[in-house]
């Protein structure tokens, strides 16, 4: 009597079919994505992932994944970590077989209702990985693939500051977004280690302050996912742009456009930005994502008007002098003397090191003078490769005849190929034909 009426007092959880497993990840650096958490379900249930996922998951989602040969489509199933609608699905899913209510930190779920609906850019094309954090896994424990990774924005690991991988560094093939070998970090087609460094990756240039700036934003947002229905509303975002636009442009969204260099309409529109399009915008207003939705700080225009600046120093630095008269001329009088080959700008423009736009504003009389040497020899060029191609055709055209034929299209054409012409040019063709006339009478003749 006491055992019973101890377990009516007792309120056991309801049970899961799937285990129960907290999602991996502290913050937003190392937060597990939710489509490698439930490959991480697989190894914990001891079976396959393609069986876990045809027989377990995806029949509890209301979009089908699978292709006409069976395979898992590798477009389908790399959307599970954005916003959009199978990703919504999915989410529910694997909240229902696992009970783990807090799975949306996997995703961008939580800022769905602030981003283009359509998802459009935001989940990088292949699976991507840091070599250095997936060696520093695999001596801890198993191995979690980050969801910051899979952001295309971010270029470079936010831990180690490295270009991420895409690519096996033993058999340079991608990896798929679902298969076994991915939550054991190896390769799926050779089994290499996913933890192998290039050279040339190794000794790549660090990130500029734009990429740290991407990736660090995209960090901040998967952080603070919890606070996410605070921020994702379209109509707080249009809000924050009058505000800036009143700070530093006397309330004008057009100037606010002009002075950020964007295009035109962009932030006057009510439709959902993009998530490029507004890590883009709070990178040139100075604020981080969480800053310029709250509000918490005046925005600038330091970072726009420095990158004008730069700009306006790479043309001052290419001012005229001695120097480059000199070079410029006896690049110009080569290119005079020479009567067999044009010289474009581009061409003219390597040899001398400046760019097309320097050339036309500081050298207006040498862009004069080129092109009215080219509009005098290109007659000249091509009356003599014309000249060319017939003494090629004749060859072509004789060593048919010698053949004795037959005189078939694919004929001609094997013949005209092997002197590199081809028969659909016109001229080319209705002077084959016509030397090929000429050369049968005269063998007819001779005979």
């Amino acid at each position: 009597m006491i055992e019973q009426d101890f377990l009516e007092h007792i309120s056991l959880p309801p049970r899961s079919r799937l285990y129960s497993l907290p999602i991996g990840g502290t913050s937003g650096l190392d937060q597990e994505s939710l489509l490698d958490y439930a490959q991480h379900l697989s190894v914990e249930h001891c079976v396959r992932v393609r069986d876990l996922f045809s027989k377990v998951i995806l029949p509890e989602t209301m979009a089908g994944v699978l292709t006409h040969d069976g395979r898992f489509g590798e477009r389908h199933m790399r959307t599970c970590n954005g916003y959009a609608k199978y990703a919504r699905n999915f989410l529910i899913a694997m909240t229902t077989l696992t009970g783990q209510t807090n799975l949306a930190q996997g995703t961008f779920v939580p800022w769905g209702n602030l981003f283009d609906p359509k998802a459009l850019g935001l989940l990088a094309q292949m699976r991507r990985w840091c070599p250095h954090c997936i060696e520093e896994q695999g001596l801890k424990g198993p191995i979690q693939h980050h969801l910051v990774w899979a952001i295309q924005v971010v270029e470079h690991c936010p831990t180690h500051w490295v270009q991420l991988h895409s690519r096996c560094v033993a058999c340079a093939r991608k990896q798929p977004s679902v298969n076994d070998a991915v939550p054991m970090g190896v390769c799926s087609h050779c089994g290499a280690t996913l933890a192998q460094t290039s050279e040339d990756r190794a000794l790549s240039k660090t990130p500029s302050s734009k990429e740290k700036y991407m990736a660090s934003a995209v960090v901040e947002l998967i952080s603070s996912s919890d606070r996410a229905g605070w921020f994702d509303k379209v109509e707080l975002f249009q809000r924050r742009i009058k505000e800036a636009a009143e700070t530093l442009t006397h309330g004008s969204v057009c100037a606010l456009e002009r002075a950020l260099k964007v295009s035109n309409r962009l932030l006057s529109k009510p439709n959902r930005q993009s998530l490029a399009v507004f890590l883009e915008l709070t990178y040139r207003l100075g604020l981080t994502p969480l800053e310029f939705l709250s509000g918490t700080k005046a925005a600038s225009l330091e970072r726009a008007l420095s990158e004008q600046l730069h700009r306006r120093y790479v043309r001052h630095s290419y001012a005229k002098d001695a120097r480059m008269i000199c070079l410029v001329g006896e690049r110009l009088e080569r290119a005079l003397q020479c009567e067999e080959m044009l010289t474009t700008k581009a061409q003219f423009c390597n040899e001398v090191g400046l760019p097309i736009g320097v050339l036309n504003n500081h050298f207006p009389e040498v862009v004069v003078a080129l092109c009215q040497h080219n509009r005098r020899i290109r007659p000249l060029i091509k009356t003599k490769k014309w000249e060319q191609s017939k003494t090629k055709i004749d060859l072509a055209m004789k060593s048919l005849v010698e053949k004795g034929g037959p005189f078939t299209v694919k004929d001609v054409s094997t013949e005209l190929a092997k002197v590199k012409l081809s028969r659909k040019n016109p001229e080319t063709r209705k002077f084959a034909y016509a030397r090929l006339s000429e050369l049968r009478c005269t063998d007819r003749s001779a005979t």
